[in-house]
């Protein structure tokens, strides 16, 4: 019975030990990403359809991570993504940040919508429906609007703008 609480105290330590080890490189590594991704970063993405010129779309989001813990997200997107809806619209969103491992978590404080303008196009009548939404700034505290994404996405899909 004596070697069981033994083997069990050992097996308890070395399964602790592993987790403080585990725990100490993840807060390095969380450390050096923080330095990594502080700056302004870009994603475009230019889409079009080859049988349909009309078809044309620019969607762009930027980051902009603060040395104080704040963050800044602007999305949008120009264009007619898909053949019958244009887009053109544009959100920002404020908040902090803080990173967990290698992921960056992004709590999101408040949102706008500077413009919300779409155009279906309507088949039987051979024109397009404005269907456009009032623009809004609104106060968001239920986390609703949170977002994260890993540093591996992040120098995926994003440029650094340096400067």
């Amino acid at each position: 019975m004596r070697s069981l609480c033994v083997l069990t105290v050992a097996v308890f330590v070395t399964i602790a030990s592993l987790f403080i080890g585990y725990a100490a490189t993840d807060d390095a590594e969380t450390r050096l990403l923080a330095d990594q991704i502080l700056g302004e970063w870009v994603y475009e993405d230019i889409k079009s359809h080859p049988g349909h010129k009309e078809a044309y779309a620019i969607t762009r989001k930027v980051f902009l991570f603060q040395p104080d813990g704040s963050a800044y997200l602007v999305e949008s997107r120009k264009g007619r993504y898909n053949l019958p809806l244009i887009e053109d619209w544009e959100f920002r969103t404020w908040g902090t940040y803080d990173t967990r491992g290698d992921t960056i978590m992004f709590a999101v404080n408040r949102l706008a919508a500077v413009r919300q303008n779409f155009w279906t196009l309507d088949r039987a009548k051979g024109r397009w429906v404005e269907q456009s939404q009032a623009p809004f700034d609104t106060l968001i505290t239920d986390g609703s609007q949170d977002r994260f994404i890993t540093f591996s996405d992040l120098i995926r899909d994003f440029r650094k703008v340096e400067g």
